[in-house]
């Protein structure tokens, strides 16, 4: 049967302004880091999850079907044109919607944005592995425990529902804590002890990264609301409901930090996780 070969969260931006070189190296080389992990599992599909910054009018969840896409270019990303799979797509949006996670087409006008073409980037630098993009915008995000349910749906049309030996890689790009366009409390006190600068909680990147490693998502996301997420992270850090999906994914599976930044000069935690496939 079709088969989840390799399952990992990343943070997406990719900035160059008051960073350390150090910092700057730290993210680069994990980033390289999770692109060499989806090539090692050698996918057959990359699936990415993620939202879009109001490039697009796209659905509050969806599924983007065209055959090829080419990147919005913003923050500087190459504008390549890259592979859609879109028989994988309208199958995952038909046996999704059939079994209580609705999602909709996304046309051929869709032009990703960073949250998509950076992953790509790294994973895929050659575009030879065509991809597939769930859509779930941050202003309807599921509740966590639901993000994590949805995954199971997915990983149950992977393994049922698409052609035997298929190799299947998943990206959930997004998160960790950081205020988007809305007042940042850190910057009038600070509650977190660990804090390395404004418009990060250090504390809570790391309590998410140690759930991560232990393969203790599905309490996680069972102990947490969005509520919960916007208050001690921001709106940046809702983000996480794509990590929730993948880990729904591969439901207790145990995973390893590729590397985090408290990034002060983008006021962003930045990390990435993998979860181990074969576990």
């Amino acid at each position: 049967m079709a088969k989840i070969v390799a399952a990992l969260g990343m943070s997406h931006l990719l900035l160059n302004a008051d960073e350390t070189e150090s910092e700057r190296r730290s993210v680069f080389d994990g980033n390289k880091e999770v692109g060499e992990c989806v090539r090692r599992a050698k996918p057959d599909v990359l699936l990415i999850i993620a939202g879009d910054h109001k490039f697009n009018d796209t659905p509050g969840r969806g599924v983007a079907t065209a055959d090829t896409y080419t990147p919005c270019g913003d923050l500087g990303n190459p504008q390549t044109p890259y592979k859609g799979h879109p028989e994988f797509a309208s199958q995952l949006i038909d046996y999704c919607g059939d079994n209580g996670f609705a999602l909709e087409a996304i046309d051929e006008s869709f032009r990703p944005d960073h949250s998509f073409s950076i992953p790509i980037m790294f994973a895929t630098p050659n575009h030879s592995i065509p991809v597939v993009q769930m859509v779930i915008l941050v202003d309807d995000v599921p509740q966590p425990s639901e993000s994590y349910a949805y995954g199971d749906i997915v990983r149950e049309f992977i393994e049922k529902h698409r052609p035997k030996d298929e190799r299947v890689a998943v990206i959930a790009s997004g998160g960790l804590s950081h205020w988007v366009f809305i007042e940042d409390p850190l910057l009038e006190f600070e509650p977190d002890p660990n804090a390395t600068s404004p418009g990060v909680n250090e504390t809570f990147d790391r309590e998410v990264l140690s759930r991560f490693e232990e393969g203790d998502v599905k309490r996680l996301a069972a102990e947490w609301t969005n509520d919960q997420l916007l208050e001690q992270a921001g709106n940046g850090a809702l983000e996480l409901c794509y990590w929730f999906v993948m880990a729904g994914m591969l439901p207790e599976n145990k995973g390893r930090t590729i590397y985090y930044e408290p990034l002060s000069a983008w006021g962003t935690g930045m990390g990435a996780i993998e979860i181990f496939a074969d576990a």
